[in-house]
């Protein structure tokens, strides 16, 4: 397995990682949603590839807080193909999400998990990649229809 930075050619590959992790994408959104984050410098999304293609992806946002002096990264996504997990793609995702922080100033990691029975080896796996849970999440869809 490698891990890279993913690129404008891996779309497809990415909308179905995405798509997998329960947010149905087509290669066309994902080429769109990827053109907008692709030029940011505070961002980086990388794949884990294996003989038979991508089987991984982290995509990564550096942030700053008002309430520390610090830079953070949050994970936006994080998804393991199902013919990959429980071979150490998560985990190899997580240690470079690490250092890719490190080297851009960045001092923790935080991400959120859905509540959702799909989520529990997830709820799982954060633990013992050495995350707490930190904060209780809510969301609000500001899309009306028909707007």
């Amino acid at each position: 397995m490698t891990l890279r930075p993913a690129t404008p050619a891996d779309a497809s590959a990415m909308a179905g990682l995405i798509t997998q992790l329960g947010y149905p994408t087509t290669p066309n959104q994902m080429t769109a949603r990827f053109a907008r984050l692709a030029t940011d410098p505070n961002q980086q999304t990388l794949l884990a590839d294996d003989d038979l293609g991508a089987v991984g992806l982290i995509s990564l946002f550096r942030q700053q807080s008002l309430e520390y002096d610090d830079y953070f990264v949050r994970i936006l996504a994080l998804v393991v193909s199902q013919r990959a997990q429980h071979r150490g793609v998560g985990a190899a995702l997580i240690e470079a999400a690490e250092e890719w922080a490190a080297e851009i100033g960045a001092t923790r990691l935080v991400l959120t998990c859905g509540n959702r029975p799909e989520r529990a080896i997830a709820h799982q796996f954060y633990p013992a990649m050495g995350f707490v849970i930190s904060t209780t999440g809510y969301s609000k869809d500001l899309h009306r229809a028909g707007s």
